[in-house]
């Protein structure tokens, strides 16, 4: 049972009952490091940080201890549209959870010491990150995708901007976006819509009122980028400009799976590439359909000419019956999975959904999955594997890759 109710002071309430005596809390806010300020980026993540270095009435060891006693199983974490606190507990220590998380996000002193200590932490995870090949690949392509827009610079920021941060910046973030209108408190477990209700209003009642934050959406730039590093292999990204609705979401989820398929036994069959796939980014401010794999540095051309055949095929030739309800079935056991899971990712997807108008009832899920037809899914191919809708990116330490005009001209 999957309940949402509004409180009059703005703040969403998530109430998803089952008989589990733990407890999973995720108090969500609906800003992340899109609203960070121009030569602040970082700013949002610094923030979640602070958010555990002390309030007025509890120091960093005092909470730190909090935690300890409540079980030690918490987590927080921030992305381009919200950031989450989260935490398991058994059913009696609900309300000292809530009292001490309220305190955190309401009452954090952001002191200049605990700021320099908490900055040192914050740039070495951006430079730990910074090594990551798919997170450079990641974040370079939002920079030409967004370009101007929030979601150009990476959740982590930058160095020199996490530098020039101070506590007014923290000051500033929390009093504009730690706001009850932007606030969805999630409880997963055996716990009571009613005491769902009356515990938020007892420990968030400390926030501001505030305005909930308008995304809006990101102007897509149709572009690519070639970033030369010295690695082993190539990892090669073909993106697509796609569609945000629940239901355009169902279709592109099931298309995915189907086009993933038939690029994986392309692959594999030419050795090119043992982990293909085709994954989808749904935010408020964007939506993606992603390519992706990794092969040798020799093969990369090869590799994006499976792509664009795979694409091209789904494009010139229709679904089959065979592949429609074999994907229809991997995708309803997965949606089952996940809405029957009591976990941390489900507290946070649930989150999600107001963001990006997801149903959060799974039966109408399933409804959708049910009724999707093999033309929906012609049109959906036929809409986005579009030159107007089209990213590419490669990282890897050659140089000779197709141009974008001929990977454009490839495209039917």
């Amino acid at each position: 049972m999957h309940n949402i109710i509004k409180l009059p002071n703005g703040i969403e309430v998530v109430n998803i009952y089952n008989s589990s005596p733990l407890i999973k809390l995720c108090f969500l806010f609906k800003a992340g490091s899109t609203q960070d300020m121009e030569g602040k980026y970082g700013l949002a993540h610094f923030l979640e940080h602070m958010t555990f270095n002390g309030t007025r009435k509890r120091s960093k060891i005092v909470i730190e201890n909090s935690l300890s006693r409540l079980g030690k199983r918490y987590n927080a974490s921030t992305d381009y549209e919200q950031t989450y606190y989260q935490i398991d507990v058994l059913k009696e220590d609900v309300d000292s959870a809530m009292n001490l998380l309220s305190d955190m996000v309401c009452n954090s002193v952001f002191s200049r010491v605990q700021i320099n200590r908490e900055r040192e932490v914050v740039i070495q995870e951006l430079k730990e990150f910074s090594d990551i090949p798919e997170e450079i690949l990641f974040n370079e392509r939002f920079s030409v995708l967004y370009a101007g827009h929030g979601l150009a610079h990476p959740v982590l920021g930058f160095e020199e901007d996490l530098d020039s941060i101070s506590k007014a910046d923290f000051y500033g973030y929390t009093d504009q976006y730690y706001c009850k209108n932007n606030l969805r408190a999630i409880f997963v477990g055996n716990i009571s819509q009613e005491e769902a209700v009356y515990l938020t209003q007892k420990h968030f009642s400390c926030l501001p009122d505030g305005n909930e934050t308008a995304m809006g959406k990101a102007p897509f730039n149709v572009g690519y980028k070639f970033i030369k590093r010295n690695l082993n292999s190539s990892i090669v990204n073909l993106c697509f400009n796609s569609y945000d609705t629940a239901a355009k979401q169902v279709e592109q989820i099931v298309l995915q799976s189907i086009l993933e398929e038939r690029i994986y036994r392309e692959a594999t069959n030419q050795s090119l590439s043992y982990s293909p796939e085709c994954l989808g980014e749904f935010l408020e401010g964007c939506s993606l359909f992603d390519i992706n794999g990794r092969c040798s540095n020799e093969n990369v051309n090869k590799l994006i000419d499976v792509f664009i055949s795979g694409i091209n095929d789904i494009k010139a030739y229709p679904v089959s019956d065979h592949e429609l309800l074999r994907a229809k079935k991997s995708i309803k056991i997965g949606t089952l999975d996940s809405f029957y899971d009591n976990s941390f990712a489900f507290a946070s997807a649930i989150g999600r959904f107001d963001i990006n108008d997801i149903e959060l009832d799974y039966k109408d899920k399933l409804n959708d999955i049910d009724n999707l037809t093999k033309e929906r899914l012609h049109n959906l191919a036929m809409d986005i594997f579009s030159v107007v809708n089209l990213g590419y990116f490669v990282m890897g330490n050659k140089i000779n890759y197709y141009p974008f005009d001929k990977v454009q001209n490839m495209l039917m």
